[in-house]
C-alpha cells in the first residue's frame, strides 16, 4: 500500500497507510509516530478531518476521533469511517491532531498538536469506493451523484433520494426503448416493448412494438379473463384522437362494434338517454301493470290510462312514441301520451271507438341525458 509521511516539528512523523475493513467504508490508518526521533509508546488519542483542498477549503464529513490507540515502538493503527466522501472525483486531504492520553475524551480538544501538512488520500480508499460504489458521476464531474444506489436498493437516476426501485428525475423524456436490430417500417422490425412479468417469471401483459414490421402501439394483457381498464382518476377524462376530451371517453372519429366489427355505434348531436319498455295487459283495473325494461316504473290512473315515471328523470322531456299491436279477435286498439315532463309522462290505450281498454302496448323514450 502506498505511505506517505506526515511531519510536525514539535511532535512527530507520522507514516499512514489505507486498508478495507469488512464496513465498506471504513478506513484502517497504519502508522509511525517519532518523538525527537525516537518512535513513541503507549496511547495517545487522535482526531481525523477530511478537506478538499491541502490547505483551507471545505471540511467534508464529521470529525473522525479515536481515543486509546496504543502506540507500540512508534507503531498505531486507527480505524476511520468518514463515509462515502471518497465516491468522487474530486480530491481528499486528510488533516491529524494528536495527543498522548491524559484520560480525556478524545472530544475535548485540550492538548493536541496538529501535524501538517495535510496528506492527500490515494489510490486505497477509492479503489474501495469504486468496489462497492453507491453513486455514479458523468464523465466530467461535474454532477456529482448523477446515479445512486441507496441502503434499500432503489436506484437514482437524476435524484439522490429515489422514492421508487427505479426513480429517474429529469427535464426531458426519462426512457428510451430502441430496438437496434430494426431498420424502420419498410421491412424492418418494429420491436421494443415493456413486458409485465408475474411471480414465477411468466410475461402476463406488455406495452409497446411487440410484433416484427408491426406498426401499431399495443396493450395487451395474456391473462385469460383479464381487463384492460384505462382509469383516469381524480375526474380526469379519455380522448382518443382528441387532445382536449370533453368528456370522460371522448372519441374523434367511427365506432365500430361486434365480433367482426359490422355494427356502428349510434351517432348523435345530443347526449342522448333512452328508456324503452313493455306494459303488460291487466284483468284488473286496481292492479299494478307488470313491465319489461329498465330506467321506468307504472302505476294505475284508471282502466287503461297508466303513468309512467322514468327513473331517473330526464335532464329534459323527452320525444315519447309507442304502440301497440293489431288484435284480430276484438279489433284495433290505439296507445296516446299526454303530459309528458322531464319526469314521466301518461299513457292511454283505446279502441276507434274510445273506449279505454286493458290491453299491451310498448313505448320508448328518447331525451337529454
Amino acid at each position: 500500500m502506498r505511505k506517505t509521511s506526515l511531519c510536525h516539528a514539535a511532535l512527530a512523523t507520522i507514516t499512514m497507510t489505507a486498508s478495507a475493513l469488512a464496513q465498506p467504508t471504513v478506513i484502517d490508518y497504519q502508522g509511525e509516530l517519532k518523538s525527537a526521533g525516537v518512535g513513541a509508546s503507549g496511547p495517545h488519542d487522535f482526531r481525523f478531518r477530511l478537506y478538499d483542498s491541502p490547505t483551507l477549503g471545505t471540511q467534508v464529513g464529521t470529525v473522525q476521533c479515536v481515543n486509546n490507540v496504543n502506540v507500540s515502538g512508534g507503531r498505531f493503527t486507527a480505524s476511520v469511517d468518514f463515509g462515502r466522501q471518497f465516491e468522487t472525483s474530486s480530491p481528499r486531504y486528510v488533516e491529524i491532531e494528536v495527543r498522548r492520553d491524559t484520560g480525556l475524551d478524545c472530544t475535548n480538544s485540550t492538548g493536541y498538536t496538529l501535524l501538517s501538512p495535510r496528506q492527500l488520500v490515494a489510490s486505497a480508499p477509492r479503489a474501495l469506493a469504486a468496489n462497492v460504489a453507491s453513486a455514479l458521476n458523468i464523465p466530467n464531474g461535474l454532477n456529482a451523484s448523477a446515479l445512486v444506489v441507496d441502503n434499500e436498493g432503489r436506484i437514482g437516476i437524476g435524484t439522490a433520494s429515489p422514492t421508487h426501485s427505479v426513480h429517474i428525475a429529469k427535464p426531458e423524456p426519462t426512457l428510451a426503448l430502441q430496438d437496434t436490430d430494426s431498420s424502420g417500417l419498410s421491412g424492418g422490425q418494429q420491436l421494443g416493448y415493456i413486458s409485465y412479468l408475474d411471480s414465477d417469471n411468466i410475461e402476463r401483459a406488455w406495452f409497446g412494438y411487440g410484433g416484427t414490421g408491426d406498426p401499431d402501439l399495443s396493450i395487451i394483457n395474456t391473462r385469460i379473463l383479464g381487463d384492460i381498464v384505462l382509469n383516469p382518476f381524480g375526474g380526469g377524462r379519455v380522448g382518443i384522437g382528441t387532445s382536449s376530451p370533453l368528456a370522460a371517453l371522448d372519441v374523434r372519429g367511427s365506432i365500430r362494434l361486434g365480433s367482426v366489427g359490422q355494427h356502428s355505434a349510434v351517432a348523435g348531436e345530443e347526449n342522448l338517454r333512452i328508456v324503452k319498455g313493455t306494459v303488460s295487459p291487466l284483468t284488473d283495473c286496481t292492479a299494478t301493470p307488470t313491465t319489461s325494461g329498465t330506467g321506468f316504473t307504472v302505476s294505475n290512473l284508471s282502466c287503461g290510462e297508466i303513468h309512467i315515471t322514468f327513473t331517473p328523470p330526464f335532464n329534459g322531456t323527452p320525444v315519447v312514441v309507442a304502440s301497440s299491436n293489431w288484435d284480430s279477435t276484438t279489433g284495433g286498439k290505439y296507445v296516446t301520451c299526454s303530459n309528458a315532463s322531464s319526469s314521466g309522462v301518461s299513457m292511454k290505450v283505446f279502441r276507434s271507438n274510445g273506449n279505454n281498454v286493458r290491453l299491451a302496448f310498448e313505448f320508448m323514450a328518447v331525451g337529454p341525458r
